[in-house]
């Protein structure tokens, strides 16, 4: 299982208040991430390490490149690519950003404020894109087979698995197993 704690959603109206807060593309923030919300927190994807090697901060390329560490910044221009680059995460050094997946370390340092600014932690729903390499049943993702084929919704243009659970149990999961948790929701 995912997280000890965690059900498949079966419900198809448990992701109508996500599903109608999604707008525009996946290239927008509002194709990605559910609109309507106080306040939102940007976290970049650290790059990959490699043999052991610990992977720069994008403030540390930044620093090296002369580049300007700002909200809106992106890979590309932090390297001193343009828009029309035909791949926009090019390696830099050797590394280069994990695309739309969180990284163990930064999911776990994030944990902590989510349960801090959610009222009832008991009842959360976290989403997993079906698409995704790491989701998939068996030992390496933590799903059971009986979580893969529960019934998938389809948010922000992709067919999703959802399970609901318990933040906080999750918290503590990750805290004492971090690699026990993969991969993270979308």
């Amino acid at each position: 299982m995912w997280i000890n704690t965690a059900v498949p959603v079966t419900d198809p109206a448990a992701a109508d208040w996500a599903a109608e807060r999604f707008h525009g593309s996946t290239g927008h923030m509002s194709g990605q991430v559910p609109v309507g919300f106080d306040a939102y927190c940007r976290i970049l994807h650290r790059p990959d390490s490699y043999n052991d090697v610990a992977a720069p901060r994008w403030a540390d390329i930044a620093a090296e490149t002369g580049a300007i560490m700002h909200p809106a910044v992106q890979w590309h221009r932090l390297l001193g690519g343009k828009d029309t680059d035909p791949d926009l995460y090019l390696p830099w050094r050797g590394f280069h950003p994990r695309h739309g997946q969180l990284d163990p370390g930064s999911f776990a340092a994030l944990l902590p404020h989510l349960v801090d600014a959610t009222k009832e932690t008991d009842g959360c729903v976290f989403g997993f894109w079906v698409g995704h390499h790491d989701v998939q049943p068996g030992e390496r993702s933590g799903f059971t087979r009986s979580e893969f084929d529960s019934p998938h919704f389809r948010l922000a243009g992709r067919e999703m698995i959802l399970l609901q659970g318990d933040l906080s149990a999750l918290a503590n999961q990750v805290t004492e197993h971090p690699k026990s948790v993969a991969p993270p929701p979308w």
